[in-house]
């Protein structure tokens, strides 16, 4: 029955709201887009009732919520993409293209009454001859990646949580726990040309990627687990403050393979003996509570929560993220952002359920590599500051409250630094250059971007264009 009833809507011209300012509706016949398509492939047509494809796991932004697209392209080749776009193009329907699934940028707003093509189906992950690389299809998820590869003894840099896609991370940067060994997710990826330059930092602006070629490292004996320890202390500000002198003192002397995350969690890529005297400044706190085992790769992303069951892979809450890039723990910055964070979830009760995320990975082959060899303007960046602002789907008030205070702390989140962000955790809100870095990076992009795309058909993902269609690139921007 569900085929059939799938063929009947495919034989059914389906009405779209054409874009470029023309507000007149305008019969699209998508039966015509299915003759060309592989026998594998599929199209299938959103109804209101249904989740919207276009919302990106847990972290669904209500304040700009996303329109339903008009159709959903499933391709199952390369010619289908292709093939997708073209009709698109053709009948002056915008379209997006989505991976794994990841980021909650809240430019998606700008898509409207389009063609989603979800790359689903390209979930192959290949090890090549040699196993010094492997191919990745851009439909996989963290989890499939980051077990997949550990079954044949194998690991390379993602992103730490289980659901998110596994590819799409890596075109913002990619920070994950093997960062500190083997750099970025993006500093993976081989081939180094212009194009390529790029995608590893602003790759959402430039085309489709099918697959990606990653360097994969073989598990070394004595990096076959790793030790977990986590404290938990009590919330006063007096507290707060000398904890993160503390936390500032240890990120000095950080070993590479050792994870700091969130809530003083940490996690070292060896025996936990060798990690235990560099965590006893915290536990000479006297911490209410202490945790500590030993895991595998795999098991990181269970001690920290961000597992398939954990609580960030649902789709029925509402969460608004931002973040802010910052040099080290400024302690005054991090007591200001501690009282705000207070003053939230005191003066609203619906945002009770949030957190503060304190990214803290170790950084050493990440800056290792040349800051101009990416388009990755980060590296000099030691932690992410990420307010994560949970509060239950359809309450407009808390909707635009999220959004204010989300707004607020990542903004006393920088302080005296240099505003910057994370463009897989971006918001809206941020400039260009809090994104992309220095003018020299943009002008290189935008050249490129003149290059690959000049009809800035891909900008619905935090664009470096910030327009439909650009003129030609003017003199001054070069």
């Amino acid at each position: 029955m569900k085929l059939i009833h799938t063929l009947l809507d495919l034989l059914t011209p389906i009405t779209v709201i054409a874009h470029k300012g023309d507000h007149t509706p305008k019969t699209i016949d998508f039966a015509s887009l299915s003759l060309l398509l592989s026998p594998s492939s599929s199209i299938t047509f959103p109804k209101a009732s249904s989740l919207n494809p276009l919302l990106r796991w847990s972290f669904n932004i209500n304040v700009n919520y996303p329109a339903l697209p008009r159709a959903v392209v499933s391709p199952a080749t390369e010619a289908d993409v292709v093939a997708t776009i073209k009709f698109s193009n053709k009948h002056e329907i915008p379209f997006l293209v989505q991976g794994g699934g990841h980021a909650t940028s809240a430019s998606l707003k700008e898509f409207k009454e389009g063609v989603l093509i979800s790359m689903k189906k390209f979930d192959k992950l290949e090890i090549k001859p040699g196993r010094k690389t492997a191919l990745i299809g851009v439909g996989l998820k963290v989890n499939d990646v980051v077990h997949g590869l550990w079954k044949e003894g194998l690991q390379t840099t993602t992103g730490i949580c289980a659901c998110a896609g596994a590819v799409g991370p890596a075109l913002g940067g990619g920070h994950g726990f093997l960062q500190g060994q083997y750099g970025l997710a993006a500093d993976e990826i081989v081939r180094n040309e212009d194009l390529f330059w790029a995608i590893r930092g602003a790759g959402h602006n430039f085309g489709v990627i099918t697959e990606m070629e990653y360097k994969v490292h073989e598990v070394e004996e004595g990096k076959k687990t790793w030790a977990v320890q986590a404290f938990v202390f009590t919330g006063s500000v007096e507290h707060v403050e000398e904890l993160y002198k503390v936390a500032e003192e240890l990120r000095k002397k950080q070993p590479k393979e050792m994870v700091p995350i969130i809530a003083f969690q940490f996690m070292y890529n060896g025996p936990q003996s060798d990690f235990v005297a560099y965590t006893k400044p915290l536990a000479d706190f006297t911490p209410i509570a202490t945790f500590s085992n030993v895991t595998d790769y795999p098991g990181l992303m269970t001690f920290i929560g961000t597992h398939l069951e954990g609580p960030l892979c649902p789709e029925k809450s509402t969460a608004v993220l931002h973040a802010a890039d910052v040099d080290y723990y400024d302690v005054p910055a991090i007591r200001n952002v501690w009282e705000l964070f207070n003053e939230m979830v005191t003066t609203v009760p619906g945002l009770a359920g949030s957190y503060m995320m304190l990214e803290g990975y170790s950084v050493q082959a990440m800056q290792a590599v040349p800051e101009e060899s990416t388009a990755y303007p980060h590296r000099k960046q030691d932690f992410l500051l990420a307010p994560i602002l949970l509060w239950v789907n359809g309450n407009k008030t808390l909707d635009e409250l999220g959004e204010k205070w989300g707004i607020k702390l990542k903004q006393a989140s920088w302080s005296k630094f240099r505003p910057r962000s994370y463009i897989n955790y971006a918001a809206v809100d941020e400039s260009l250059e809090t994104l992309y870095g220095e003018q020299w990076r943009l002008k290189k992009l935008r050249r490129i971007k003149e290059t690959y795309d000049p009809e800035n058909h891909f900008r619905f993902f935090s664009p470096i264009i910030r327009r439909e269609k650009p003129e030609k690139t003017r003199k001054e921007e070069l």
